[in-house]
């Protein structure tokens, strides 16, 4: 079994982390799945860039780049791939909230206690 696959952004002295499971798969970056790009073709995107703009609602996402770049979770579950096995969308649950699911962090490592 793999890992949970979050995504976070590393800024100068925190991590932006989004903590959805199979993140690459509920994130866009210029329209394409997080899963479907390379990794230096991600970095580039990225690396170095200065985040202009951040909003994040109750199923949706939006953080703006200085170089135009947009990294997105749409609010529609369409826009994003199955579940494998059940095939249902990847969606959240009613009473899930993504404001929940992001956060700083001050380090790499995220831990949850007992």
């Amino acid at each position: 079994m793999g890992s949970p696959g979050f995504f976070a952004l590393g800024l100068e002295h925190d991590w932006l982390v989004v903590s959805l499971w199979g993140a690459a798969d509920w994130l866009r970056l210029e329209g394409r799945l997080l899963s479907e790009i390379v990794e230096d073709e991600l970095t580039s995107f990225l690396v170095g860039r200065t985040i202009t703009a951040l909003n994040v609602d109750r199923a949706s996402m939006n953080i703006g780049f200085g170089n135009g770049t947009t990294l997105i979770i749409d609010d529609d579950s369409s826009t994003r791939v199955p579940w494998p096995g059940t095939g249902k969308p990847r969606a959240l649950a009613p009473d899930e909230d993504l404001r929940d699911g992001v956060f700083l962090c001050p380090t790499e490592e995220l831990w949850t206690g007992d």
